[in-house]
Order: structure tokens, then C-alpha cells, then sequence
């Protein structure tokens, strides 16, 4: 890996997730010196973490797969959802170029992508949704290609990792669900689980990568192969503006090796701000959320804003025109007696299935379980009577628990002794003894409870209309009949989580025009600025249209950024 010092490259770019690589990668493959700083000790930002899905509409590989799409049809759906807040600019950008960059990276680098043969839009009761075509997914990469830079590349959450390090996938999970009753299902699981314990006498964790770790290790083993100078441990802290231009960056070097070393390195052609916006940032959470003190973000903890602090200092414009501040998620927290937190997204599983409902602390409903996490937050907001969110209650019964678990509570026979213990699982023989355990009225719950008996028996769900959407379904049990996302909840004892707002990353950043360029205050584009990913405003303006509506568009513009720079060098 190249991480020798330098004081002068073609492009800089300050960060390395989707959108950090993107850029770099493009860059580098038009021909021009490429310099990646990273502030923490790991390549990857949120990516790595993540899903690793990627909404690109009318995509090559949609195509082949016979997934019929129009253009009009997408913009009929994100305007059916945005509204007038649609930016129609930037959305066109992002809809022409996405599946060009896509092609781009997949001809030209390690990446390989898959179309999701069923993805409904998250509001597919909404005109112009579709049921698959527009979310695609990384094929698995072989880790072991790192060599021993493995190590830099930011690990998935341990929560989402089995036998202490081992990746696996929804398809994963099923084949164990199987594990002795199917042959195929059984050599499967064995396959992976020796793999995975060859992996751990040399490596920390398996490597078998899948999700956003398969798209970040994938991009960083390209990245080294071209040379591209990889700074980790490195923080950029201000941006060298010279006759109206962005021309520089001021580092920090924080490893070991350099002490701390101060160093200017100046671009010759451009700088690409994609530091992961600003979740753990102090001051935006107190000015942009409405509960900063009780929401939880699951970004990495340096994800504190610095790229968008810069470019606000040499003269670029924080949009504000964002529905929302973030891209919600519901997290549940499991605090060990080491001080160590254990954050849990409810992104997928538990809320969504048949049995489960999740009340707030008057003990009634406030949203369909089974919509998006962002929606589901969002019902948190409006339901909430106070500025400060309290958390929600997701409840269900002993039957639910072994079959889909609840969280950190895996399902299985499991008695889940620890997170009992800990308080992060809480346990009632009744409704009225949970209730009470919860410091909710025992009543309203009880009431609560049997109206979703009842929704569960008739299969309608009058009240949020839980099971009621394709996407709802979709993510339900599709063996439960006669709906497959409400299920009664009877059997005792019961148990409850609770639930906090919390997101995924940010949605205000800076304003861009749409190749990426950072905007002043005077909507010029400040020569040599671009900001994509996080640090960009959302295309999306604060609605969560699908899976992948982050990384699409943080590969598309990171790619963008790098093709203005291309086209304009000297």
C-alpha cells in the first residue's frame, strides 16, 4: 500500500467510503495522482458497516436481468414521495450518470454488482414504484486478495457478525435455519465455518466480505493495485484556498510513524470532500435534531463533520432544505458492565414480522411496524409529546422470540440470561406484569395487545395498516397467512425492547451543483471544491425512497466530481 508522504498530488480526497473511493478510483483511472486521507485508523466510513445496497435506477444489470424500467416512471415515484422539494437538477445528474458509473468502476476495478431480483421501493404504494430493478447488491470478495492490509479495512459491527467474526448474509441465515435437515443447506454451513477458522489463525476476523464490507474491501484492493496514496490515521483540518481556488489541504498525521506531523499537500486539480457528514457532530445534532440527547447515530464516531466544516469555511453554502436532518433508523442499546454500548439498527427482522408491536410510553401504537426505518422514526417524532424522545417499546411473545428473535436476542431456544440481566431484554409472565416492568399503563397495553390479536385473525390492520403495502410484505413472513406481517402475540412469558431514534447518517450537507461542485453563498461553484456522500446535501432532500438511496448516489457523484476534475486539469 502507498502511504509514503508527498506535498503534492493531482486530487485529494478527504475521506473513503462509496463515495471517497468512487472518486479516487475515477481519477486515478483517468490518469491523474490520487491522495486518500482518512481520519480514523480504518478505510471504509459508514460503508463498510452497512447494507452495502445501491439504488441506481435503469442499471445494465437490470436490463440483462429483464427488470423493465422507464425514466419517467422513476421520476413518477420520486415525485410522488419528494414533492416540490425534488431537486430536479441533481436527480437528473444522478439518473443519467448512475448507471454509467456503475459500468465504469465494474469494468475497471474488482467491484462486482448483482440486481436484486425482488427490492420493492420502500413506499411502493406509491406511483411509479417497482417490486425489483432498481437495488443491486456486491458480490462477495475474497478478503485474503488484502494481503495485509486487511487490517485497515473497517470490520462490520461485531452484533452482525457470527462466531465472533464471521459475515454472513440473509441466505446465510437461512441455510442455518436448515443446518441438519438439508444436505445442501448443512455442506453450506460447513463450508463457511471452515473457512471461517482457517481465516482466524492469521486474520482477526473472516474474510469472506459481503455487503458494504465486499463493496470497500473490493474498491481499496483496486485502489492499492493503482497506486492510489492511502493516508489512514491522518486529519484533514483546513482547506489552502490561493486566487479564489481550492488548491490544498492542511493535515494532521496522527500515526505513531509521524507523530503528529503537520503537512500542507496541494492539488492540482481538485479536492473531494466525503468525510461522512455530520452525525457525531455536538453542535449540528443540538441545532438539527429534535432530541439530540437521546438519539443514537450508528455511523462511525468520525463521522464529526470535519468535511463539511472546511468547505463552509472557504465559502460554501450549508443547505438546510432537507425534510429531514437525517436518514432515520430505530436502535435499541445494550449497555455491558464495562461501560461498553452495543448499538442495535432495527433495520430489517423483528419489527417487521408477524407478532411483534411497538408502542410508546402511554402503551398504544403510533406507526405500521412493518414500514421503513425511517418512517418508523419519523412516527417516533410525530407521535412524541416532548422535544426530548423517550423510547418506544417493541413487545412480543416466547413463540415470536424463538422463531424471529428481537433484536440482540437471537432467535433459537436460547434463555438469553445476559440481556435479561442487563436489562437490554425485559421479560414479563403477563401483559399487565411487562407493563408494569415497563412503566407503561397496564391497561392501555393489555387493550393494545388484543386489538393486534384481532388484527392478526381478520388480517387487516385498520389502524397503521401493518402488512398492507408489497413492501410491507416483502419483508413480513411470507409463510404466515392470512397476513403475513401480524401475527397474534398470546403465548407468555413476553418481552420488550426498547427502541430510540436514532439514524444511519446524515442528510444536510453542502450545496453542490450537479457535478458535484461545492456552491457559495452566492450559488457559484468555488473552483476546485467538490462534496459528494454525506458531506453533499441529499439529492434525495430527507426522504428515504429505497434501499440504497445513500451509496447510489455517493458512487454517481463521487464519479461526476472526478470526471469535472478530468476534464479540467491543467
Amino acid at each position: 500500500m502507498n502511504n509514503s508522504l508527498t506535498k503534492e498530488v493531482d486530487v485529494i480526497v478527504i475521506g473513503s467510503g462509496a463515495a471517497a473511493f468512487s472518486a479516487a478510483l475515477t481519477a486515478a483511472i483517468g490518469g491523474l495522482e490520487v491522495l486518500i486521507v482518512e481520519k480514523s485508523e480504518f478505510f471504509g466510513g459508514t460503508t463498510a458497516i452497512s447494507g452495502g445496497a445501491l439504488w441506481i435506477p435503469e442499471s445494465t444489470h437490470a436490463k440483462k436481468a429483464g427488470l423493465p424500467d422507464d425514466r419517467e416512471q422513476v421520476i413518477t415515484y420520486l415525485k410522488s414521495l419528494i414533492g416540490d422539494n425534488l431537486q430536479q437538477d441533481k436527480v437528473d445528474a444522478f439518473l443519467n450518470a448512475g448507471p454509467e458509473a456503475l459500468d465504469f468502476l465494474e469494468k475497471h476495478t474488482l467491484a462486482k454488482f448483482i440486481v436484486r431480483d425482488v427490492a420493492p421501493d420502500y413506499q411502493s404504494e406509491l406511483k411509479g414504484s417497482v417490486s425489483a430493478g432498481r437495488t443491486l447488491d456486491t458480490s462477495v470478495f475474497d478478503g485474503r486478495l488484502l494481503g495485509e492490509n486487511f487490517e485497515t479495512l473497517r470490520p462490520q459491527l461485531p452484533q452482525f457478525m457470527a462466531l465472533g467474526g464471521m459475515m454472513v448474509t440473509l441466505e446465510d441465515a437461512d441455510a442455518a435455519a436448515l443446518l441438519g435437515r438439508s444436505w445442501s443447506a448443512t455442506a453450506h454451513i460447513f463450508k463457511l465455518v471452515g473457512r471461517y477458522f482457517v481465516d482466524r489463525l492469521k486474520y482477526s476476523r473472516g474474510t469472506r466480505l459481503v455487503y458494504g464490507n465486499a463493496l470497500i474491501g473490493s474498491l481499496l484492493k483496486s485502489a492499492i493495485d493503482m497506486d492510489i496514496r492511502l493516508w489512514n490515521r491522518a486529519e484533514a483540518t483546513s482547506l489552502i484556498k490561493k486566487n479564489g481556488r481550492v488548491c490544498g489541504v492542511s493535515i494532521k498525521l496522527n500515526s505513531k510513524q509521524y507523530d503528529n506531523q503537520k503537512i500542507d499537500v496541494r492539488a492540482r486539480g481538485g479536492v473531494v470532500l466525503a468525510a461522512g457528514g455530520a452525525p457525531h457532530n455536538p453542535e449540528w445534532r443540538k441545532s438539527y435534531l429534535r432530541s439530540p440527547e437521546t438519539h443514537i447515530s450508528m455511523a462511525p464516531d468520525s463521522n464529526t463533520g470535519g468535511g463539511i466544516t472546511m468547505g463552509i469555511e472557504v465559502g460554501g453554502l450549508l443547505s438546510k432544505e432537507q425534510s429531514e436532518a437525517a436518514f432515520y433508523v430505530p436502535v435499541s442499546v445494550l449497555h455491558k458492565e464495562n461501560g461498553e454500548e452495543v448499538k442495535y439498527p432495527h433495520l430489517l427482522g423483528d419489527r417487521l414480522k408477524p407478532g411483534s408491536v411497538a408502542v410508546d410510553s402511554s402503551g398504544v401504537r403510533f406507526t405500521n411496524e412493518s414500514s421503513s426505518y425511517h418512517i418508523f422514526v419519523q412516527g417516533m417524532y410525530k407521535a412524541s409529546k416532548s422535544d426530548s424522545i423517550g423510547p418506544a417499546f417493541l413487545i412480543c411473545d416466547q413463540t415470536f422470540l424463538k422463531k424471529y428473535g428481537l433484536g440482540l436476542a437471537r432467535q433459537g431456544p436460547g434463555a438469553h440470561k445476559d440481556l435479561l440481566d442487563a436489562g437490554y431484554l425485559i421479560k414479563g409472565d403477563s401483559i399487565s406484569e411487562l407493563a408494569q416492568k415497563l412503566g407503561i399503563p397496564a391497561n392501555a397495553l393489555e387493550k393494545t395487545v388484543a386489538q393486534m390479536n384481532k388484527y392478526a385473525d381478520q388480517g387487516h390492520d385498520p389502524d397503521f395498516g401493518k402488512g398492507s403495502s408489497e413492501y410491507n410484505r416483502y419483508q413480513g413472513d411470507e409463510t404466515h397467512l392470512p397476513n403475513p406481517c401480524l401475527g397474534e402475540i398470546k403465548q407468555g412469558p413476553f418481552y420488550a425492547i426498547k427502541l430510540w431514534p436514532g439514524d444511519i447518517g446524515t442528510a444536510i450537507g453542502l450545496t453542490t451543483d450537479s457535478t458535484a461542485r461545492v456552491l457559495d453563498t452566492d450559488s457559484n461553484p468555488i473552483a476546485g471544491l467538490y462534496a459528494c456522500g454525506n458531506d453533499m446535501s441529499s439529492i434525495m432532500s430527507g426522504f428515504y425512497p429505497s434501499g440504497g438511496i445513500t451509496i447510489g448516489p455517493a458512487l454517481t457523484f463521487g464519479y461526476l466530481a472526478a470526471k469535472d476534475i478530468l476534464a479540467n486539469v491543467e
